[in-house]
């Protein structure tokens, strides 16, 4: 990738990280020059070549995962079964950067992304389980059923 293309990268995973509070990242990226040049926190995971996500060990688990051009060297489905893993197992919060013009907004509404607001080459996508898990009204204990009230009220 050229310099420029990283620094651009680099400006925009700064912004980006800007709004998060995460403290350990897991980052994937085939590219290892690009995975050595960007600047991460101290507790950063580096992984630069996986060819299935069942690669990835169970046990980890991090504030933030990264992908950046992982998706290019992938077929759909193992992209996606990627993006889910990390989603589910091993953070709380993804962030993905591609160029792969196969990628489609569609699918990765789907899987939870919604786009992100990033300059420079590519499209970033955003997964946040916060945002994507909303707190349900019915699913509190005020909407629970109650033993005491099994004799006066009749549902």
């Amino acid at each position: 990738m050229p310099p420029n293309d990283t620094e651009a990268l680099q400006r925009a995973l700064d912004t980006l990280l800007s709004d998060s509070s995460a403290t350990s990242i897991l980052l994937l990226s085939r590219d290892t020059a690009l995975a050595a040049a960007l600047e991460l926190p101290a507790e950063t995971v580096r992984v630069t070549a996986l060819e299935d996500p069942a690669e990835l060990e169970p046990a980890l688990r991090c504030d933030l995962a990264v992908v950046i051009h992982q998706l290019e060297q992938m077929p759909v489905p193992t992209g996606h079964a990627l993006l889910a893993r990390l989603r589910d197992l091993h953070s709380d919060a993804v962030l993905l950067h591609t160029s792969n013009p196969q990628v489609c907004a569609q699918e990765m509404l789907a899987l939870g992304f919604v786009p992100a607001e990033a300059t420079g080459p590519g499209r970033w996508f955003c997964y946040q389980r916060d945002q994507f898990f909303e707190r349900r009204a019915w699913n509190s204990p005020e909407q629970w059923a109650h033993p005491q009230n099994f004799r006066r009220n009749r549902w």
